[in-house]
């Protein structure tokens, strides 16, 4: 999945606690910050829980 936005645009990956580049959620499992990927001129950080993964815009905050 890919997630575009831009600054000022929020994302929650379930309810979160964050620890540096992991996160904790309660309903969704643990997604950690991975690499990133270029598509059409936006930069995406690559999250992913097992073997799910999300990208999501590098001006979105993860919250």
């Amino acid at each position: 999945m890919y997630i575009k936005g831009d600054v000022g645009d929020t994302v929650t990956l379930g309810s979160v606690v964050q620890s540096g580049e992991t996160l904790q959620t309660d309903i969704s499992g643990t997604w950690v910050k991975g690499g990133t990927e270029q598509q059409e001129g936006t930069t995406y950080n690559i999250w992913s829980d097992q073997d799910v993964k999300v990208y999501i815009d590098q001006d979105i905050t993860i919250l």
